[in-house]
């Protein structure tokens, strides 16, 4: 009897040992990019006309940087070519201070009332210290008003 209990003791310690000597199953997970539609973006702007927008808010996570893309169209089918449209976009290290000197643009050329999706990626090496970022204006350089449905940035945490 006591052999038995005794072997009963030996092979569950033997099987906690195992289990406590081995390491923690665990699955490796690829970053996943987050795509985020910018809010407080005017639809219009007018013609030669730089509007302040003060967008939503975006976060920028260190050594990522990011990738901003704008979908815009000029309001009349007339098309001069090379002009363009820049986004200019502003970045904070708290949230509250933002840059006044805009190193960060998206400068679209314009396809008459055709969709236009211009972007750009802005390396880590560009972005590495700050945390978020906004589009702080639209510049329409074209003599009639362009028309902006959407301007997203594309983010990996």
């Amino acid at each position: 009897m006591k052999s038995k209990i005794f072997g009963a003791l030996f092979a569950l310690i033997t099987c906690l040992c195992f289990l406590a000597a081995s390491p923690p199953a665990c699955a490796q997970v690829g970053l996943v990019p987050r795509t985020t539609a910018l809010t407080n973006i005017p639809g219009v702007i007018a013609a030669s006309f730089s509007s302040n927008v003060n967008s939503g808010v975006f976060p920028i996570y260190k050594g990522r940087g990011f990738s901003a893309f704008a979908k815009t169209a000029g309001t009349n089918a007339a098309l001069i070519p090379g002009v363009t449209n820049t986004i200019t976009f502003d970045v904070s290290f708290d949230g509250t201070n933002w840059s006044t000197a805009a190193p960060l643009t998206l400068v679209s050329v314009f396809n008459g009332t055709t969709n236009v999706i211009g972007w750009t990626n802005f390396p880590p090496t560009l972005v590495d210290n700050v945390r978020y970022g906004r589009v702080r204006t639209i510049y329409n350089g074209h003599t009639n008003s362009l028309f902006v449905s959407n301007i997203w940035v594309s983010i990996t945490p």
